[in-house]
Formats: C-alpha cells, sequence, structure tokens
C-alpha cells in the first residue's frame, strides 16, 4: 500500500519544518510547497536524511492558478492527499491607520484566498478517496487583534471562518477541515515550541471520525 501524502503549504523553517517530521514520522510523505526553491530543496534534503521522504514545490500561496496547478500535478501523480496543511501567512507590521485598502486585499490572497483555492482543488480528489483532512494554522489574533499586525488579525479571524464552514459543507463528504488556532508565540517555550504545536496539528488529524474538530484551540 502507498504511503500517506500530506501537503504542507508554506512549509518555512519554524513550523512547517516541524509539520513534516511529525507527519514523517507516522509514514506520510511529505509535499512542501513554498516561494524559495533553494530553501524548499535544503529541507527536502535534511528530511531525506531523516528518513523522511520529502518532495519540494515552489509556488506562491498568493497566485491561485498556480497553486492550483501544483496541486493538481501532485495529486495526479501522487494520489489524493490525507492531509492539506495550509500555514501560509503574511506577517508585515502595519497597523489599521498605516494599512491600505490594497494592501490588506493583497495580504489576504495568502491569508485566506490560498487555504480557500487548495482546499477547493484538493476536496474532490479526498471526497473520491473517501477520506482526508484540510487543517489551517490559525492564531489568538482571530480573538484579539494586534495593534500591530492588522491585516494578520484581519486575516486569522477569517480563515477561521473559513474553517468553520468548510467543516460543515465538507464533514457529510468524509472530509475533515478544522483549524488549529494558536493562542501564543510559536517557536518560544513550551508549550509554544514547534515540536508541541506540531503534535497537536497531528492529534486533529488523527481523531476518529465521528469526534472530529473543527477547532482546537492551542494554549
Amino acid at each position: 500500500m502507498a504511503a500517506p501524502i500530506t501537503i504542507i503549504i508554506g512549509a518555512g523553517e519554524g513550523l512547517g519544518r516541524a509539520l513534516a517530521r511529525r507527519f514523517g514520522r507516522e509514514g506520510h510523505e511529505i509535499v512542501l510547497f513554498a516561494r524559495d526553491w533553494r530553501r524548499l530543496e535544503a529541507m527536502a534534503s535534511a528530511l531525506a536524511g531523516e528518513g523522511i521522504a520529502a518532495e519540494s514545490v515552489p509556488v506562491q500561496a498568493g497566485e491561485f492558478d498556480g497553486l492550483r496547478s501544483a496541486l493538481r500535478r501532485v495529486i495526479e501523480q501522487e494520489g489524493a492527499p490525507a492531509c492539506l496543511i495550509y500555514n501560509a501567512a503574511i506577517m508585515e507590521p502595519r497597523g489599521a491607520l498605516e494599512l491600505e485598502p490594497e494592501q490588506l486585499m493583497s495580504e489576504l490572497r495568502v491569508d485566506v484566498g490560498g487555504a480557500l483555492a487548495a482546499a477547493k482543488e484538493a476536496a474532490p480528489a479526498m471526497e473520491r478517496q473517501g477520506r482526508g483532512t484540510i487543517l489551517f494554522t490559525g492564531g489568538g489574533f482571530a480573538f484579539e487583534p494586534a495593534p500591530s499586525h492588522a491585516a494578520l488579525g484581519i486575516g486569522k479571524a477569517a480563515i477561521r471562518n473559513l474553517a468553520f464552514g468548510l467543516h460543515a459543507a465538507l464533514k457529510p463528504r468524509g472530509i475533515h477541515a478544522a483549524t488549529v488556532t494558536i493562542r501564543g508565540q510559536i517557536g518560544g517555550t513550551p508549550p509554544f515550541t514547534h515540536e508541541l504545536v506540531a503534535d497537536a496539528f497531528w492529534k486533529v488529524h488523527a481523531e476518529p471520525a465521528g469526534a472530529w474538530s473543527r477547532e482546537i484551540v492551542y494554549k
């Protein structure tokens, strides 16, 4: 039987790498999506050195046509993913009064639009497979906006809403959509180390049918 596939969109050096390791330890083959080809190749090589099969796909999450095409190619070659994780976001520090509407719309393409595009591309293949998980990296700014990161806060509130809507729409089709809403600074001290947060993602993915969460608030 072929190994299950996990696709990580927004596979950075922190949480993205930890997610790849966590799901890879469970026997998943990892497909890394991000903008920087060289960094992706280095990460895939490092994971291979740890015994985790990984491949890299350079793509920009806010360019929907390219994102959909890349997902389509992976699904055609590898099959439907067991898990799709959307971890992409823009972290530009701007307060609400410093933020132009054009900047907000541009950032929301990555923070939310790419998540919807990816979910809609993966869901039909997951449904044909009879299973699948779609997970979004949420944040505490969805509850309490940070004055210094207005666009990110708006994006985290929106992706939380999107996750809830997809959970309701996809659950009857055998697909588990959820958000891991992280109320703390990732990468610091426990419980917010990259590895512990990645373990929370795995636990949501591993929830049995009939007990699916639409959100866990990690704090």
